[in-house]
């Protein structure tokens, strides 16, 4: 997603894939961290030796030295927006979420941080207007909270690349939300996290079908736009799609 934005943006591509390929790098010792530091901390930690050693023998220069490891240190706040890899790298961190395999993805990754948590609370709102209020830490109390919360994610933005990407990946959170909306009689983690892991698997083969294809350009912004069009597909939520996937999914 970040040389996406680098190729949007007519920024160095190396620079923010680089840090993008290594920014949660510290999210495994994360938890066991003796002095309770960040993932981007730690990952910054974990990265800085290799791209010192990268410096020191004239592999990449002092300003891509600099812009990564900054990007990778400070990639999880919303201070400093100027610099250009941080800007494209927290852009990626917050659009690689999105779509249906972001979707899966965040999901999956939410049962490290929120292992007791219900998929749906009642009462709470299952598809949240655009207009309405972002959510704040203590608000997210269940999964669907969650996917509210990054759908806010949106809004904060800062590249217009990054916008762009969204407009074709944010439709897939809404189709999906809908679609719970119709069904909170299943209140089963389990369950909706196998439902997104099959979308996702949908969207994969169509990324890799389409990447192998000879016919198909994979050089510019505008060809990637393309890719994502063409295999970020919301029928894949429909009910008719979902009612298959059911009975499926009892097998």
């Amino acid at each position: 997603m970040a040389k996406i934005i680098a190729l949007g943006e007519n920024a160095d591509t190396f620079k923010a894939e680089t840090a993008a390929l290594l920014h949660d790098w510290g999210r495994a010792t994360e938890a066991s961290d003796p002095q309770k530091r960040n993932h981007a901390v730690l990952s910054a930690e974990a990265a800085k030796p290799l791209f010192r050693d990268f410096y020191e023998h004239k592999l990449i220069g002092a300003q891509q030295y600099g812009d990564i490891m900054r990007a990778i240190k400070r990639h999880d706040k919303r201070q400093e927006t100027s610099r250009e890899t941080l800007t494209i790298v927290r852009d990626a961190d917050r659009l690689s979420r999105f779509g249906a395999v972001g979707m899966y993805q965040n999901m999956l990754g939410n049962f490290d941080e929120m292992p007791d948590a219900l998929f749906y609370i009642e009462g709470h709102t299952v598809l949240k207007d655009n207009d309405a209020p972002a959510l704040r830490g203590k608000d997210v109390q269940c999964q669907i909270d969650d996917f509210n919360a990054v759908r806010d994610y949106v809004k904060i933005l800062k590249t217009e690349s990054g916008k762009k990407i969204a407009q074709i990946l944010e439709p897939s959170w809404h189709a999906f939300l809908e679609l719970v909306s119709r069904h909170l009689e299943i209140n089963d983690n389990s369950f909706w996290l196998a439902y997104l892991k099959s979308r996702a698997e949908i969207v994969q083969m169509k990324m890799t079908a389409y990447q192998q294809n000879p016919d198909n350009q994979m050089e510019t912004f505008d060809d990637q736009l393309a890719m994502l069009r063409q295999i970020e597909d919301v029928s894949i939520f429909s009910e008719d799609e979902f009612k298959k996937y059911q009975q499926e999914y009892k097998k």
